[in-house]
């Protein structure tokens, strides 16, 4: 049995049930190993990449463009809003040297927050260029507060963005708080919710409906030390939520080929 695909509410998008998410990438220190792992993940079915500037320093979206380049009818989600402390044209090399001496002094720091018109212009037009794609199938403000976009004309740029087809669709990635304050705004149908899905308190419980996606699933199971079966917190949900995509990060093949098993549940 193959990957489930799903069509995200209110959207014309069509993603794999289970979406590969490009966090923790950079984690996989050898190029040639996170490669394998992209094309492992496309011959188990993923169809549908999440990634951002912020990830690798843009190294993570040219190395997903490699694999766009020779796998074309994937798609991508890529974010605007949250960009690297540093020079984001960092070489894979320089980035792993800044990180480890960032680390080594205990001097890491936080990514910029710009929710500008004019920097979500010129971020959009670099992932382009480090995608190698004319076009964006899901572009998404990266843990954005309403404050962020509430007043600077953003939303009406994104809908200007979705009308010359430059991206299929747009949205928001953030906690269930702050995706619910968007509420206040007059958003088109079709607007996308990305949330960092709170799997323990979710669990038997009521699940948000208008979240198309969620993630942090493996995260929080780490965080809270829970040396348990994921399948008894994921099998309930994915099928009790059969529209919803959720994002799986792996970064070694093995569990990367386990986790795919969840995409084949109805």
């Amino acid at each position: 049995m193959g990957m489930k695909q799903v069509k995200l509410a209110n959207t014309e998008l069509a993603v794999s049930k289970l979406i590969f998410g490009t966090g923790s990438l950079m984690r996989v220190p050898f190029r040639s190993a996170r490669f394998k792992l992209l094309e492992l993940a496309c011959e188990l079915g993923f169809t549908h990449f999440d990634t951002a500037p912020l990830y690798g320093y843009g190294n993570c979206e040219k190395e997903i463009g490699e694999l766009l380049q020779s796998n074309p009818i994937l798609t991508i989600t890529t974010k605007i809003g949250l960009r690297p402390p540093t020079n984001l044209n960092l070489s894979t090399k320089s980035f792993f040297t800044y990180k480890a001496i960032r680390k080594a002094t205990r001097k890491m720091m936080p990514p910029i927050r710009d929710f500008s018109v004019e920097w979500a212009d010129l971020s959009l037009k670099s992932s382009l260029q480090r995608l190698r794609r004319d076009r964006i199938d899901l572009l998404l403000l990266h843990e954005a507060h309403l404050s962020d976009v509430k007043s600077n004309g953003l939303i009406t740029w994104l809908e200007k963005q979705k009308a010359s087809g430059t991206i299929s669709e747009f949205g928001v990635s953030g906690s269930r708080d702050r995706i619910n304050t968007f509420s206040e705004l007059d958003l088109p149908g079709s607007f996308v919710r990305q949330e960092d899905a709170d799997i323990f308190s979710m669990k038997n419980t009521e699940v948000a409906r208008l979240a198309q996606i969620r993630f942090g699933y493996m995260r929080q199971i780490i965080k809270n030390q829970k040396t348990i079966d994921p399948l008894e917190y994921f099998s309930p949900l994915i099928r009790e939520n059969r529209e919803d995509a959720v994002i799986i990060s792996a970064t070694k093949q093995s569990n990367l080929r386990s986790i795919a098993n969840f995409g084949e549940l109805t």
